[in-house]
């Protein structure tokens, strides 16, 4: 959900091992952990919609993905183009888009 680049579109990126596919930003309520990458504006973004997110801090991106393909986050926020890359290298197939 951190959007840096002028039309790349925010989003979020979840599944990894946790038992329910996440497919709408509904099923990120709830005080869902999201993986956020150090320093960016991820979590001040995922806030002003899910305030009651909780945050697990990661100094790459790719640390970010694993977390959630481990089952320590729920999902991760960062830019669109960059998570949809990830997802098509990894085990990591779903993904929620909020734009």
């Amino acid at each position: 959900m951190h959007n840096t680049a002028p039309g790349a579109g925010d989003c979020a990126g979840g599944c990894g091992k946790k038992e329910q596919q996440i497919t709408t930003l509904k099923m990120l309520e709830g005080g869902k952990t999201f993986a956020v990458l150090t320093g960016t504006a991820g979590d001040q973004i995922v806030l002003k919609r899910l305030p009651d997110a909780k945050f697990e801090y990661y100094n790459s991106i790719i640390e970010c993905s694993l977390a959630v393909a481990e089952g320590k986050a729920d999902a991760a926020a960062y830019d669109k183009p960059i998570l949809k890359n990830i997802a098509a290298k990894s085990q990591i197939r779903c993904e929620v888009h909020l734009h």
